[in-house]
């Protein structure tokens, strides 16, 4: 026996329909402002730890934040880093340098899933010779990173004014 259904179950069903699709929605709606918000997160961290890599010069081992630069880099800055990281390197053992950063604030300017600006303000001290008396300088900075699966890598780092 074939049962019909009826106008009160028709409504029923539309409602139970409506209603899973606004669920579906909202939970989308909600993962993805938590996606937006961990992406946010995550690159802002990854810009600090970065510049602090870039302001950090160790005499003994000038090579390991070197390393960790280019590690967390892409694309033209890695490029220009790799080229230019010899002449760092020089410039370090030649004036005996010394130096420590420290990321004072940072916060995103723009940001998508896949890409972010964040803008830094840095301080560094840096030694000159064992004996020198440190020098504390100040820096802002915009740094464009890119996503690559679940790192973010710097692309591009500017001295702002």
């Amino acid at each position: 026996m074939l049962t019909l259904l009826t106008p009160r179950r028709a409504v029923t069903a539309v409602a139970v329909v409506v209603a899973l699709a606004a669920v579906a929605f909202a939970a989308t709606r909600a993962y993805d402002r938590h996606a937006d918000a961990s992406a946010r997160v995550d690159a802002v961290a990854a810009a600090r730890q970065t510049i602090v890599n870039f302001t950090e010069i160790d005499p003994k081992a000038p090579d390991r934040s070197m390393d960790r630069v280019a590690a967390a880099s892409t694309g033209d800055f890695k490029a220009e880093y790799a080229k230019d990281r010899a002449t760092l390197r020089k410039a370090y053992a030649d004036n005996a340098l010394q130096a420590h950063g420290e990321v004072l604030e940072a916060g995103i300017a723009s940001a998508t899933r896949d890409s972010a600006t964040v803008l830094l303000v840095v301080d560094q001290t840096v030694r000159k010779g064992k004996s020198g008396d440190p020098q504390l300088r100040h820096y802002r900075m915009r740094l464009d990173l890119a996503r690559d699966r679940e790192r973010w890598l710097v692309s591009a780092l500017a001295f702002v004014s």
